[in-house]
């Protein structure tokens, strides 16, 4: 739908479009966007925005990510003229940048492709994709230590996703590895942790979300207690055997 506005949008502006995006405008408009030529800027200062366009499932997944970053504490933009490289891309795409760079200040990009696999003959299932600038990246990357193997979020259902993501961003900013895996079945996330290694669990259910705690479990053990959110960074820390 967005597509097809912007074609007739774009349709109406040819005669101030460079060659390549004359061309654009029936292969790849989209890609319009990405042009640098002042002549098209110009010309499409007041195109059609997508978010007018999303769908309704669309609309609710882009609400789910601004508000999972909302509770990360990320700050973020929409940038409705975002165009990457490539035509699979589906829902959201992203560009990630860092301070400290100048103007050249992206160092990753990416964003989801769910018709990507099926296209190419194989199953039907969903995809993300993104790639980071090598150099970028290691300009702005900290010395850090190897941090030892930590901790697995296991999550009962989709109510307590909210408290954990915080848990999980709480317990990442003490430099505790931890993992969690968004999957339906709590059985199957338990396996996971198990099959990792992980020596630590972390269960969370709708009654450690109302006591603002969670329950940990000693993998190695088999022991397990509930502990409130305050102390859980120094409890996992005591069944790691590290502070770091």
């Amino acid at each position: 739908k967005f597509k097809s506005n912007l074609q007739k949008f774009l349709g109406a502006k040819k005669g101030n479009l460079c060659e390549d995006c004359t061309r654009r405008v029936d292969t790849n408009p989209l890609r319009v966007f990405d042009c640098k030529v002042a002549t098209c800027q110009e010309a499409i200062a007041d195109a059609p925005v997508i978010e007018d366009s999303l769908c309704d499932k669309c609309k609710t997944n882009f609400a789910d990510v601004q508000k999972f970053l909302k509770i990360l504490n990320i700050p973020y933009a929409k940038a409705p003229r975002l165009v990457r490289g490539l035509d699979y891309y589906t829902r959201t795409t992203f560009e990630i940048k860092a301070e400290g760079l100048g103007s050249q200040n992206a160092v990753a990009g990416g964003g989801r492709y769910d018709g990507l696999v099926k296209q190419l003959g194989g199953p039907d299932v969903a995809g993300i994709g993104f790639a980071f600038g090598l150099e970028r990246t290691i300009m702005i990357m900290e010395d850090k230590k190897e941090s030892p193997l930590g901790c697995f979020v296991v999550m009962q259902n989709e109510t307590v996703y909210p408290y954990a993501i915080e848990l999980i961003d709480e317990i990442r900013k003490a430099q505790i590895q931890v993992q969690a895996v968004f999957e339906k079945s709590f059985k199957a996330q338990m396996r996971r942790a198990d099959k990792l290694g992980y020596p630590v669990c972390i269960i969370i259910g709708e009654d450690e979300k109302n006591r603002d705690a969670v329950t940990i479990k000693d993998m190695r053990s088999s022991t397990q207690e509930q502990v409130a959110r305050p102390q859980l960074v120094e409890k996992i820390r005591q069944l790691i055997g590290g502070s770091n």
